[in-house]
């Protein structure tokens, strides 16, 4: 993946979201970005429990993936 590395810290985030993007199907615009029903999924299949905090990197990252750029234009 291009970019920066994650910092140390959330690295371990990388893998959940790379588990989950992709996984709330599509729109005629592409892939849908991650719910919050797909991380309740994850949780399940998974059986770890992710912090809100947790969720909201996650979902904010996959955004990122969905629309690399964007955060340069803002």
């Amino acid at each position: 993946m291009d970019g920066p590395e994650y910092p140390d810290a959330v690295e371990y985030l990388e893998m959940v979201l790379y588990q989950v993007h992709g996984r709330s199907g599509a729109t005629m615009n592409g892939l849908a970005p991650c719910s919050w029903t797909e991380l309740g999924a994850y949780e399940r299949a998974s059986g770890s429990r992710l912090s809100f905090d947790e969720k909201l990197a996650i979902m904010r990252l996959d955004a990122i993936l969905l629309s690399p750029g964007a955060e340069d234009a803002e």
